[in-house]
């Protein structure tokens, strides 16, 4: 067996398909309005924001402060955004159904 099989078997085994999907359907269009995606998108950057809090608090640095703030403008940033799509999706699958379809004159 060469060198390039065994290092193809060997890199294909460790990838589980499961994290293969994951990272398939965050990069797919639409995804971000996954309540999936929204809840991991929220605990993590609540875990950054709890991480950053107890920096603060061991180390008393102001530096943490400005992480801090930068990091909840970043999630306050993230959530207006997903809240502005959702309201262009929503208009956009009214104003469909408002609208009858268009019939063809020959």
């Amino acid at each position: 067996m060469s060198s390039d099989g065994l290092l193809k078997s060997k890199t294909s085994s460790n990838r589980t398909p499961s994290i293969e999907n994951a990272v398939s359907h965050i990069m797919t269009p639409g995804s971000s309005l996954d309540p999936t995606f929204i809840l991991l998108l929220d605990c993590s950057l609540g875990l950054l924001l709890s991480v950053f809090v107890l920096l603060l608090i061991m180390s008393k640095s102001l530096h943490f402060v400005a992480l801090i703030a930068i990091e909840l403008g970043l999630w306050a940033s993230v959530k207006l955004y997903v809240a502005e799509l959702r309201k262009e999706n929503e208009a956009r699958s009214t104003e469909c159904v408002a609208q009858p379809p268009k019939e063809k004159s020959d």
